[in-house]
């Protein structure tokens, strides 16, 4: 991150100008300034500040990808990269369900089962991952190569599964938003990709019963 924001400001030094912030940029930057403001009363002032410093690196990310990505294929190809490493972290997730590694809540009596790669929170990892799912579908409605296709696909499947191993309920509710795309992304879809589309929905639900644990949907299927 700091490479890019290093390589970003020599070239406005070098152009001169930069791109005008729209209106999403102002509302971005109230919002980083009102959970600055909480330091005021939290109770955890060590994970309130690390929560803004998150914010404030998404904030200089959402500028730095305004001003560099103009072009379509400069955007397309930053959301087949997020795609890509989404797909990557959810092949992780289900590797740490192969190997029995599952993720310590930190709670004696809890009792379900979680899986995430390391270094992740389980919550977080999950809201990470749904972003990738209409990102996935609406690159599917482009013109593209067999092989981005098939990252797609392939992110669609291991994504859903990866968040349900999470046992994340605000995943599953993000995946189920998430999801709301694909009425609006069929119509668009061409002939074959439309037909794998119909295939891929159901293999993805029987991938989900028979790879996520019985202990990991008794914790989705509760609402304490």
């Amino acid at each position: 991150g700091l490479l890019a924001v290093g390589v970003s400001v020599l070239r406005f030094s070098v152009r001169g100008s930069i791109r005008k912030p729209c209106a999403l940029h102002g509302w971005t930057a109230a919002f980083v300034v009102w959970a600055s403001l909480s330091l005021a009363w939290t109770r955890d002032a060590a994970m309130t500040l690390s929560r803004m410093g998150s914010y404030v690196q998404l904030s200089i990310m959402a500028w730095l990808i305004w001003e560099l990505a103009r072009t379509e294929k400069r955007w397309t190809a930053l959301l087949y990269a997020y795609c890509m490493g989404a797909c990557v972290s959810s092949i992780e997730a289900i590797s740490n369900l192969a190997m029995g590694v599952s993720v310590a809540s930190g709670n004696a009596q809890d009792v379900y089962t979680r899986y995430a790669p390391s270094g992740f929170d389980q919550n977080e990892f999950a809201l990470l991952l749904a972003l990738s799912i209409p990102m996935a579908v609406y690159l599917l409605t482009l013109r593209q190569s067999l092989k981005a296709a098939t990252l797609c696909w392939a992110q669609l499947l291991l994504g859903t599964v990866a968040i349900l191993l999470t046992g994340s309920r605000a995943g599953v509710i993000s995946l189920a938003v998430a999801f709301t795309i694909l009425p609006f992304a069929l119509p668009m879809l061409r002939g074959w990709k439309r037909r794998i589309c119909w295939v891929a929905l159901p293999c993805v639900a029987v991938c989900a019963v028979l790879l996520v644990p019985a202990t990991t949907w008794e914790r989705l299927l509760t609402t304490g």
